[in-house]
């Protein structure tokens, strides 16, 4: 998958659509996960080494950037036409997968500079006054929406998931009831199982 984008380079195209192959767990000494052989293609969300985006880079629509439900359209025409004669999933499996393999609704777009100079500025103007709820509610968003850039950023795996934990955890603490925070910090910490390794402590602990 990640050849994709080097493989396309020398053409560069305006849009790209990469098929992969992917893992199954209905098979010997396979590791727990959903696909199963024979149910038809699978949408890519997150490996042990990435994370897919949720959104597009740019938010403008222009000839040369075609609007995100035109690939999202384009995607699923192409899922249904190679998963095409195959045996159809088990409905309770596949609404259990998207209990475990969906993020929440991703935060506002921007740059990942962007977002972090929000995100500087919102927690100032919490840490100057705490009690105003206006602010809290901001700076909360804000820390999710730089959090999930970074996530999602092109940065090394062992930089961004760190990082983007510690946002999390910051957000939490706040409003610990934040969807966008808890969905995404979990697959940082699946992503970290399926390597079997121990996630970065929080700091102060």
């Amino acid at each position: 998958m990640r050849g994709a984008g080097t493989a396309a380079y020398r053409i560069d195209p305006e849009i790209g659509l990469a098929v992969d192959v992917t893992a199954t767990g209905d098979t010997p000494a396979s590791s727990k996960v959903n696909m199963e052989l024979g149910k038809g293609p699978c949408v890519k969300v997150r490996d042990p080494g990435m994370l897919s985006p949720w959104r597009p880079n740019s938010t403008q629509t222009t000839e040369h950037n075609p609007p995100m439900r035109t690939l999202l359209v384009l995607s699923f025409l192409l899922a249904v036409i190679v998963g095409c004669g195959e045996k159809s999933a088990d409905p309770s499996q596949a609404k259990e997968a998207g209990k475990t393999a969906t993020a929440a609704e991703p935060s506002p777009g921007g740059s990942e500079s962007q977002l972090k100079s929000a995100y500087e500025k919102a927690k100032a103007a919490y840490a100057a006054k705490s009690q105003d709820e206006k602010l809290k509610v901001e700076y909360v968003q804000a820390t999710v929406s730089y959090a999930t850039a970074v996530m999602s950023g092109d940065g090394a795996p062992k930089d961004k998931y760190p990082r983007a934990l510690e946002l999390y955890d910051e957000a939490l603490a706040i409003d610990p009831k934040n969807g966008e925070a808890k969905v995404n910090r979990q697959l940082i910490l699946d992503i970290y199982e399926q390597m079997g390794k121990e996630p970065p402590k929080p700091k102060g602990k």
